[in-house]
């Protein structure tokens, strides 16, 4: 079973996730599904299952790209659970719908996807630690370190996403002991994150199964 990566970051992202048998679910609806296919081209069978978005920004959710999905990939979701929770992603507009995901396959894997978020509830972080992940996937938009010298106005664009140091408090909160989880941090900010720093930040905490997401990123689990 392995995550690729599409593509991550502010400019847009997609990533899909493939099980032993061959089945692929897709996460965000930014790439057009011809271009998703095209990544595919030298898997041996792959069957699109379906696919699911985490909220309607355009780096994640394109309407006309969305209704093409439903036309490849099927509006019912076959062969993985998914598990949608709420997070918190824009300050000005706290009503705004942005969710994460906890992801089951049939291969008996769960993974944990969450992005552009800036605070996940008590109530929720506490039910995400009673499950045992293979794998987290977090975003990591920016390093505090590099945050607090930016302009403003690029801090004012980046408090609604998640820094090194939130994203290494929520995987604790939900990891506890469990240092060897595989952890793959998304959607870098070109304006703020830095992937050195990222991953010092949290070997210093223990986690060393930690890889930081690039477009092209394949992780395997095994």
């Amino acid at each position: 079973m392995k995550i690729k990566v599409l593509a991550t970051g502010s400019a847009g992202n997609s990533y899909a996730i493939i099980d032993n048998e061959g089945n692929a679910l897709v996460i965000e609806a930014w790439m057009n599904p011809h271009s998703v296919i095209a990544n595919f081209a030298e898997e041996k069978t792959v069957n699109f299952s379906g696919w699911c978005y985490s909220h309607k920004h355009s780096d994640h959710f394109v309407a006309n790209i969305a209704k093409q999905y439903d036309l490849y990939f099927g509006e019912e979701i076959t062969d993985f659970s998914v598990f949608s929770f709420p997070v918190k992603h824009d300050q000005k507009h706290p009503s705004f719908e942005c969710n994460g995901f906890v992801i089951q396959t049939v291969c008996k894997k769960t993974i944990l996807y969450v992005t552009d978020f800036y605070e996940i509830s008590e109530s929720v972080i506490n039910s995400l630690s009673e499950l045992n992940y293979d794998c987290i996937m977090i975003e990591v938009s920016y390093n505090n370190f590099i945050f607090k010298d930016l302009e403003q106005e690029k801090q004012a664009q980046l408090r609604n996403h998640c820094s090194d140091d939130n994203a290494l408090k929520y995987v604790k909160m939900i990891c506890g002991e469990k240092k060897n989880t595989q952890i793959l941090t998304i959607h870098k900010s070109g304006r703020g994150g830095r992937a050195g720093l990222i991953l010092s930040k949290f070997s210093a905490a223990g986690f060393n199964n930690v890889r930081v997401a690039v477009k092209g990123t394949t992780l395997n689990l095994n």
